[in-house]
């Protein structure tokens, strides 16, 4: 757990650093709820997130969640990728199903989704 602590630490404080756009509290506990799963809470399997309009923070995507039918199926992650905007970028954080030796596991994987359509500007701090 501390290990995962250090890289989620390291991975907003580089965001931090490098564009001086900060990660919201909310994206880092929605990040923790897809990482792991926390007596009391409910594990998400994925969050998008996205650059606010003030291009400050990093903001939740409102109207995206893991609730629904299929949320399990490795197709699962084909419909978010469909569902995003082409005129703007997004993050994901999914937690991705799939068959291993040893039964079902999965992986925690980081999205950057950068269209061509979208300004220099935002390309340059997604």
């Amino acid at each position: 757990y501390f290990v995962l602590q250090c890289v989620t630490t390291s991975l907003f404080k580089l965001f931090n650093m490098t564009s001086g756009v900060k990660v919201s509290d909310l994206c880092k506990s929605m990040f923790g709820q897809v990482k792991m799963t926390r007596q009391g809470q409910k594990k998400k399997r994925f969050a998008v997130f996205k650059i606010s309009d003030d291009f400050k923070q990093i903001i939740p995507d409102e109207g995206r969640d893991d609730e629904g039918e299929g949320c399990g199926n490795p197709e699962h992650f084909d419909d978010i990728v469909r569902d995003l905007p082409q005129d703007d970028g997004r993050y994901i954080v999914y937690d991705y199903p799939y068959e291993a030796n040893h039964g079902m596991s999965s992986k925690v994987i980081f999205v950057m989704w950068v269209p061509e359509g979208i300004t220099i500007k935002k390309k340059m701090l997604y």
